[in-house]
């Protein structure tokens, strides 16, 4: 059983089934939490939680048993806004944005000398008159966009790049590239969207890393310029 109350700014877990999961699981968003504006996704706010982004950013340890199942929440939205969460080992934490989770990729990557590019999320397999329903274009594909302009991240438009693919396939040949209904990819989905990204790739200035392409993704078409950004980084 999943459940959670919220008071004031406060969000307490209680009851909390594991999932067995790669990584830590969301806990399940009830009625007063979707009405907080908390999103039940593996969000961006999950690098930011596991240990291997808190190591390689030298941010300290990250405490790993299924006490923190809260890991992957964060709020709808790219604003500063924010709630406060207690875990279930009795330690409080405050949550942000989707958009501020991207925000903080950027510059954390940035502060490093690394290199970020930002990929929008994937379409889902909702048809409507023969074309894919963008339905995250104004939500997250949106907020990706602005957290690598604000970061100086190189932005590729995933969302639309595979979109276009699909209606260029068809109903018919995109149905087999889904495991489910209409979320998750089969092998071959992935190959694609894997694909499509180094389509993306090959259309960025900055980073410029053609070089590293293998003979294979060297014979993939560029993506439109139109869909990517370059990195606007200053080192």
């Amino acid at each position: 059983m999943n459940r959670r109350t919220r008071t004031a700014d406060t969000i307490t877990m209680e009851m909390v089934r594991p999932v067995r999961r790669t990584a830590p699981a969301a806990v399940g968003a009830g009625d007063d939490a979707k009405k907080g504006g908390i999103e039940r996704r593996r969000s961006t706010r999950e690098p930011v939680t596991t240990l291997g982004m808190l190591r390689s950013l030298d941010q300290g340890e990250f405490d790993r048993p299924r006490q923190v199942m809260v890991s992957d929440v964060s709020l709808h939205g790219e604003g500063e806004e924010t709630v406060e969460v207690t875990k279930l080992n009795g330690t409080k934490e405050t949550l942000h944005t989707f958009g501020w989770y991207m925000r903080k990729y950027g510059n954390d990557a940035r502060a490093k000398g690394a290199t970020a590019i930002f990929c929008s999320m994937v379409p889902h397999k909702d048809w409507q008159n023969g074309k894919i329903v963008r339905k995250e274009s104004e939500t997250f594909v949106r907020w990706t966009a602005n957290a690598a302009k604000a970061t100086g991240a190189a932005f590729i438009d995933l969302n639309e790049i595979v979109a276009l693919e699909f209606e260029r396939l068809g109903v018919e040949k995109v149905a087999p590239l889904f495991g489910d209904a209409r979320t998750h990819s089969t092998p071959a989905g992935a190959r694609l969207n894997a694909e499509l990204v180094i389509a993306g790739i090959r259309s960025l200035k900055n980073p410029n890393l053609k070089k590293f392409l293998s003979e294979s993704g060297r014979s993939i078409r560029p993506a439109p310029i139109s869909l990517v950004a370059s990195g606007k980084y200053r080192r």
